[in-house]
């Protein structure tokens, strides 16, 4: 009982009618591309859908900055990929803008609440899928004569979707996490606070194709190093104990910067790597090995940074940390980004680097901070990944 009161005060601020009775359909905000009826719809790579997990997603690069204010035409590079995802579907919405709002989590059946004050709550375990009406993809400010390059699946996914739910029954509804199969298109949705959302903003919007069962294994996990080479075309995690919520595993170096601290706090979860923050000359670092596989066309590392100081300056370095690359044996192989006590900031934000050069590789990532006598800064680091395709 208590769960669905939750749930309901969620989304009571935004749930609309059900499109069947909407006076009008379709919105504004990037529009074209939601529907596929922008310029660069055509290529959308159809004809191959990437395997992915619900952590997959949401470890994917952040691109929300790259969307161009105001510009409801034009589609990123990365939106014309095509995924596929097995989840559980925990809550729907019928939109007022005609689409219907999908919830979609891991077999945590954890999501990201929305409204205001949401701000750095999104659980990565979570993210939003969207199935538009094939008929409404014009929007308030399109053409309607113009159909989506999409307009068969639509209409074909939006059939099965309304045949397990009819007239959009069961919407604003607790659903216990029914297993879904979802194909969808990559779409970065600006923010405004939507429930469900990922950490990075990922959709799949439109949705291409669903499918519900009980044939869903449990998504997430890591790829040990010492595990064969993943399968050649599907997304795969690298690193072992990304989020450090297995403590000092996989990870070698200054471990006791590992842990569940007081007076800080996690990205997600409990544990995180706190590094620096000790106001005297020393240096520490953290490090694991892994092999990038010969097979993967591309490699993204990603993580999570929250850096604190206690330092007043505004223009000189007294603290520093570094992200590197280097080789097995410790040799540097390249600075990917040197941050500083100039670098604070008022909580986590996420940085990405193309590892891709490394491919069939044996690499290193090492992390490494120094500080010197006098103001202490802290270094907090969570949530890293290594994806490859």
């Amino acid at each position: 009982m208590k769960r669905l009161i939750f749930l309901f005060i969620l989304i009571a601020g935004y749930s609309g009618t059900s499109p069947a009775f909407a006076a009008q359909c379709g919105g504004t905000e990037r529009w074209f591309v939601k529907g596929g009826t922008d310029p660069d719809a055509g290529k959308v790579d159809l004809s191959k859908a990437i395997p992915i997990t619900v952590e997959g997603l949401n470890n994917l690069p952040n691109l929300q900055g790259n969307v161009p204010h105001g510009d409801n035409k034009t589609r990123l590079g990365a939106e014309t990929a095509v995924y596929q995802v097995k989840g559980r579907l925990v809550l729907f919405k019928n939109e007022d803008d005609s689409d219907y709002h999908l919830v979609i989590t891991d077999d945590s059946l954890k999501y990201t609440p929305g409204g205001p004050g949401s701000d750095g709550l999104e659980t990565g375990s979570s993210f939003i899928a969207e199935i538009p009406d094939a008929n409404c993809v014009a929007g308030k400010k399109g053409d309607p004569s113009v159909p989506s390059h999409f307009d068969g699946q639509l209409k074909e996914v939006r059939k099965k979707f309304e045949e397990k739910f009819p007239n959009g029954e069961r919407a604003d509804t607790d659903l216990g996490g029914i297993p879904v199969t979802l194909t969808g298109i990559l779409f970065y949705d600006r923010p405004h606070h939507q429930t469900g959302r990922a950490i990075n903003g990922v959709e799949l919007h439109p949705l291409l194709d669903i499918s519900f069962g009980d044939n869903v294994t449990t998504p997430g996990g890591t790829t040990p190093t010492n595990t064969p080479a993943p399968e050649e075309g599907v997304v795969n995690q690298l690193f072992g104990n990304p989020g450090f919520e297995e403590g000092i595993t996989s990870w070698s170096g200054t471990v006791e910067d590992i842990g569940n601290f007081e007076n800080a706090s996690a990205h997600r979860g409990n544990y995180f790597a706190w590094m620096g923050g000790i106001g005297t000359a020393h240096s520490e670092s953290l490090y694991q090995n892994v092999t990038i596989p010969a097979s993967a066309k591309t490699a993204l590392l990603s993580f999570w940074i929250h850096i604190m100081t206690e330092e007043t300056t505004t223009s000189k370095i007294h603290d520093k940390m570094s992200m590197q690359i280097r080789d097995q044996q410790g040799i540097l192989l390249t600075t990917l980004k040197k941050y500083s006590n100039l670098d604070r900031n008022d909580n986590y934000v996420q940085e990405s680097f193309d590892l891709s050069k490394y491919i069939g590789q044996n690499i290193q990532l090492f992390i490494k901070v120094v500080e010197d006598n006098g103001k202490a800064t802290s270094f907090m680091l969570d949530d890293f990944a290594l994806m490859v395709q």
